[in-house]
């Protein structure tokens, strides 16, 4: 059931998914600060509100690479492990500021024009 429910969720979201990763790849290999990584990463957030993606895609792909980096502490790869876990706090924050623009635009009354009758 849980598989079947994840295919679900990737072929119905293939594309914000594939700008996700591709986001994320790109930070890595862009040489930079911190700014540069930040200002590329928060690139999701007019993407997915303009586009009306999901917003729990960059947090759940970010929970993912949380549970990466755990594996490569594990694995002696601090470096890469402290790598990860910056990006991941990026998409955390962009997936969190996605889900409080959909608030807003959800909450928003309507204008609707009034009709001369």
């Amino acid at each position: 059931m849980i598989r079947n429910s994840f295919l679900k969720v990737l072929s119905t979201h293939k594309f914000p998914i594939i700008i996700t990763i591709g986001l994320i790849l790109l930070s890595y290999t862009s040489p930079g600060n911190d700014l540069k990584l930040y200002l590329g990463l928060m690139v999701i957030i007019p993407i997915f509100t303009i586009y009306r993606f999901d917003g729990r895609i960059p947090v759940g792909i970010a929970i993912l690479a949380l549970v990466l980096a755990a594996v490569l502490l594990s694995l002696n790869q601090e470096s890469l492990a402290q790598e990860l876990a910056i990006r991941c706090y990026f998409l955390l924050i962009a997936g969190v500021s996605c889900f409080i623009i959909e608030l807003f635009r959800k909450n928003r009354p309507n204008n609707k024009i009034l009709k001369n009758e």
